[in-house]
């Protein structure tokens, strides 16, 4: 393996490690950390925290994609495992795309909205947002773990 593969596959791994390390960080520390918070702060926290979390998760699971397809390329081996292993980090790549992107921003707002006027159908509004976007993230979270499983395999088998 030459150094330009090397050199790709050190940052395919790393923006996957960050990427999967977030999810794992989030469901497992944060989301009980939030329950547990007033709903004040946990407003507040979330409002201040989606758009950089947001913004972290978009680059580095961009990124993964991006040096995974440059590293197949550069290796030309196209096992089955490596075939499912793309299929389900692209398709973890796109659940955090097209709907936690949007329930995050959709989240923000109407907790910006809360702070200056509490409603209730707005609070149900949230509620819901809330509960979609864990079960988003459970299944993103879940797909990554397949993704890694069929890279190790590709890797060993």
């Amino acid at each position: 393996m030459g150094l330009f593969v090397t050199v790709i596959a050190w940052f395919h791994i790393f923006f996957a490690i960050s990427w999967v390390g977030s999810a794992v960080f989030f469901a497992i520390v944060m989301s009980p950390l939030l329950k547990s918070l007033t709903p004040q702060s946990r407003s507040e926290f979330l409002i201040k925290s989606l758009p950089k979390i947001e913004r972290f998760e978009l680059a580095v699971s961009t990124f993964t994609i991006g040096f995974g397809i440059l590293l197949a390329l550069a290796l030309n081996e196209w096992t089955p495992y490596i075939f499912l292993g793309a299929a389900f980090g692209i398709t973890a790549y796109l659940i955090g795309l097209l709907f936690m992107a949007p329930l995050g921003r959709k989240m923000q707002t109407t907790l910006k909205i809360l702070q200056d006027d509490p409603d209730d159908k707005l609070v149900n509004e949230l509620l819901s947002a809330q509960k979609k976007f864990g079960v988003a993230s459970m299944i993103e979270l879940i797909m990554m773990l397949l993704t890694i499983s069929m890279m190790i395999a590709a890797g060993f088998m």
